[in-house]
């Protein structure tokens, strides 16, 4: 019942159930405790991941298979190592039916890669090689060992005399 104030009528403001906190003062509320063998947090177990896998029994068995309208399957042959695509229209009716065989991919090998102290000592050797056929070049040039052809290939010095001897020879005769 409410207070009756204010020439007898109640008022609208309800009768606290709690009494008010004073400024300073703590409120202590006591722990609730419920019977029973109550766990706080849920055990959840996980559910396991599911392949929605249509398998058939040839080819006959997945032209047979019901799809709805707007759909597109693939159908796994459980006999062959095949499978089929199958498409519907707005309709339900096959659109489309394909049938794929597994080839198996070969991954391409690793690249393989020089590391630096590789690569300088491949510069190195390269180079050495290089400055020693130079040096022997340079020597064989200077001793007219070989001389340059008009085309810019080397010869033989001894090569290019004996080819120029009888050509020469034979046209000074005409």
């Amino acid at each position: 019942m409410g207070n009756l104030f204010n020439g007898g009528m109640p008022t609208t403001t309800p009768t606290p159930a709690v009494p008010p906190v004073m400024p300073g003062h703590q409120v202590v509320i006591p722990p609730i405790t419920i019977p029973g063998n109550f766990q706080a947090t849920p055990t959840v177990t996980p559910t396991p991941p599911t392949l929605n896998q249509i398998t058939v029994r040839g080819k006959e068995m997945a032209r047979a298979y019901k799809l709805g309208p707007n759909s597109r399957v693939a159908i796994f042959d459980e006999d062959e190592q095949l499978f089929y695509f199958k498409e519907t229209d707005a309709n339900g009716n096959e659109i489309a039916f394909s049938t794929c065989s597994y080839v198996e991919v070969e991954e391409p090998p690793e690249p393989q890669y020089l590391t630096v102290q590789e690569f300088q000592r491949f510069q190195q050797s390269f180079q050495d090689t290089f400055s020693d056929f130079a040096k022997q070049l340079k020597e064989e040039l200077a001793n007219g060992k070989f001389v340059q052809s008009q085309t810019g290939s080397r010869q033989s010095y001894n090569n290019t005399k004996q080819q120029s001897g009888p050509a020469n020879s034979s046209n000074a005769a005409k």
